[in-house]
């Protein structure tokens, strides 16, 4: 997809598909280009299914796969998120330890056809639930995962640590987050209300080092300053959260906000526009049209 022009470029033929009967998508992450793709499925109430797509020239590389198959410490996926370099995928979801279904993880894989486990991290010092949204920070190797309720900060050096958590943050399920220099915004399962959480500082920390043969992080020039945080399991006493609740959203899904911070969109039965300039919202347009779904993705 042009994400630009909103348009079509190519279509990957019957990749939602195990056995040649159509699956139903979880989850997916790509590369900038789109030539590799991961993503994950399922084929009934319990099973999940791998897939991957490689350009290779005349012959592309596609298969579909079932978890065991694939991941042999996962029983469910849930979210997925690509390196700053491109090399590894992210990959969440639920273990299986000593034979016992339990704690949410996240792994990192290669990201090539072999898929192969480099490291993982389980979240055990909440109780997470599923890991429903992994959202990379730009420019960095640092991965804010949303779970039920819970935010766990994960930082990837050649290896998965957990070095901060955010609780509570909201009572339901957490759908969707989108971070903005020292704002991270949210939206859980049938909650009618944003939340937006504060940091002194926006939250950009660890940065690749000059010397392991990765690309140099880029911050863009509204960034504010990289801080390094503490590499324990304190919760960030440095962030406050306020909640915005508007009459007529409901049934909300996405929220994406503009490249300046300025603007936040929320989708789902209708699109509503705010002002979010400070941190706080408030309302530009909010559109209570029944009946129309919107799926947002905004390139920043």
């Amino acid at each position: 997809m042009d994400v630009e022009l909103f348009e079509c470029v190519d279509v990957i033929k019957r990749f939602w598909t195990f056995n040649n009967i159509g699956t139903m998508p979880v989850c997916a992450t790509a590369t900038v280009n789109a030539d590799r793709i991961l993503g994950a499925s399922k084929s009934g109430p319990n099973n999940y299914v791998v897939h991957y797509w490689q350009e290779n020239g005349a012959k592309d590389i596609c298969f579909s796969r079932p978890i065991e198959a694939v991941f042999v410490n996962l029983y469910k996926i849930t979210c997925m998120d690509t390196s700053y370099d491109e090399k590894v995928a992210f990959v969440g979801g639920r273990a299986i330890l000593n034979a016992v279904q339990g704690s949410a993880i996240v792994m990192a894989v290669e990201f090539n056809e072999g898929l192969r486990e480099i490291s993982s991290c389980l979240l055990t010092d909440l109780d997470y639930g599923n890991p429903n949204r992994i959202q990379r920070v730009s420019g960095t190797n640092l991965l804010v995962v949303g779970c039920d309720r819970h935010y766990a900060i994960l930082d990837f050096r050649g290896s998965l640590v957990q070095i901060a958590r955010i609780p509570n943050v909201h009572n339901t399920p957490i759908v969707d987050f989108v971070m903005r220099g020292k704002f991270l915004y949210s939206k859980a399962l049938n909650d009618p209300v944003i939340k937006s959480v504060q940091f002194n500082s926006a939250p950009i920390i660890n940065v690749l080092p000059a010397n392991n043969n990765l690309p140099v992080p880029v911050r863009s020039s509204g960034s504010l300053p990289i801080t390094e945080l503490t590499k324990d399991l304190n919760n960030f006493s440095s962030s406050s959260t306020q909640k915005f609740e508007f009459p007529g959203m409901s049934d909300l899904h996405k929220i994406e906000v503009s490249g300046d911070g300025l603007r936040l969109f929320a989708g789902g039965k209708g699109l509503h526009r705010f002002d979010s300039s400070g941190g706080s919202l408030r309302p530009l347009e909010i559109d209570t049209t029944k009946g129309k779904l919107w799926h947002l993705y905004l390139s920043s």
